[in-house]
Order: C-alpha cells, then structure tokens, then sequence
C-alpha cells in the first residue's frame, strides 16, 4: 500500500511531500526535484519516523521548493492559464492578485516573491473552479461530501484517497483547458467506485463523460506546460 504523502504548511500554502520506500535506502533522506519534495526512507522504515523526518526539515524544504520554483518561473517562456498562454508581467502596485490584458496577465506582487505569487495565483484560480464545478459532478457521479485540497504537486493533477473520502488537485490544474480540468475532476471521483485504471474503470468514466478520450488526449498535450 502506498504511504499517503506528508502535507507541510509553509507561508506559501500547503506543501506535499511524497513518502517514497526503497530498498536502495539505508537511512532518510530528502530530494527536491522540479519543485517536487520526497522523502526516501528503507523499506521497512516506520512511516512515523519518516514524517517526523519531514516536519524537522520542513523549513530547508519549503526553501528549496521555492527557490525551485522560482527558476521555473525564470526559465519559462510564457504562463499557462486555463489553456491560454499569457505574458507575465510582474508589477509592485496598482492592484492585488493578477490581472488579464489581453495577452498580458499581470502579478501583483513584492520583489522577489513572483515565484510564490504565481503559484498562489494558480491555487487561487483551482479552488474557483473546484467551487463552481466540484459539487455538480459529485452529484452527477453519485459521490457526495468528498474533501478537496488544492497543493503544489509536480507528479500528477489529482489524487483520490477514498480511505479519507478525498481528493487533492495539484494547482497545476489551472493550465489546462476547463475541459480537460473537467475530466480531472470526474476520472478522480470514478476512482471511489473503480480504484485500478482498468478497462472498467474508463467504462465508468465514459458513462458520466463520454468523451473523456478526447479530453484525456487534449490534456496530454499541456502535460509539460
């Protein structure tokens, strides 16, 4: 069974950690890749002791992410918003949160902060769109009550956790087109009823989304964006 990862709380929002198990491994460590954090510990490591790990380094953690993400920000050619792909300008006054000019989408931040203001920006635009959407497909799939959160998460674009009845969405979720956050949506909830990705589990997902495939695919291209 896999360990659920360890979820930080740093002054820019929630942080995961994926616990990850390796015989290769002969004492804990800590690897921060692509602003992605995991903690490797040996196979029969105590998961306690390996949280434990975590929340002692959280602080050198949350620095690197940052700093991590901050070079993304840098190298990137353009940001990616709900499918479109925008000119960052990075202003220090005028407004709050972030603007859109057509091409331009402006952040209104502090000097050296634009890495975590982006990424704030992209939770802020996921939780939006899980407020207007989550709830319709819940009822549309037969779930009701399931627990979101919205984190950093590099790995993926969701998770389901049916022991919580819960579901997290990575912010990157804000770069894909509204259909393909969509599908996002409904492949997580199918996986309350079918927990593999086998061939009756994409039947479930066809029965609340027949063109899921199309929007699988259209997704697969933003993947790296």
């Amino acid at each position: 069974m896999t360990d659920l990862p360890v979820i930080l709380d740093t002054p820019d929002g929630k942080l995961e950690v994926s616990v990850v198990r390796s015989a290769r491994s002969r004492r804990m460590s800590i690897v921060v890749k692509d602003a992605a954090a995991s903690v490797r510990m040996p196979l029969r490591g105590s998961y306690a002791s390996a949280e434990s790990y975590v929340r002692r380094m959280s602080g050198w953690i949350a620095g690197h992410v940052a700093k991590q993400r901050e070079d993304l920000v840098k190298k990137q050619r353009g940001f990616w918003l709900w499918g479109e792909c925008y000119r960052v300008v990075f202003a220090r006054s005028g407004g709050r949160g972030h603007r859109i000019d057509g091409d331009a989408l402006t952040v209104f931040c502090k000097e050296g902060d634009e890495a975590a203001a982006c990424e704030r920006l992209l939770r802020r635009e996921v939780r939006a769109f899980l407020g207007r959407r989550f709830a319709y497909w819940e009822r549309l799939t037969g779930r009701n009550g399931v627990k979101t959160m919205v984190t950093g998460a590099e790995s993926y674009y969701g998770k389901c956790f049916t022991d919580r009845n819960e579901i997290r969405f990575s912010s990157r979720v804000a770069r894909l087109p509204l259909r393909c956050a969509e599908y996002v949506i409904v492949h997580e909830l199918c996986h309350f009823y079918v927990p593999d990705h086998s061939a009756a589990f994409y039947a479930k997902v066809a029965r609340f989304m027949p063109d899921y495939a199309q929007r699988r695919k259209e997704m697969k291209e933003y993947y790296k964006k």
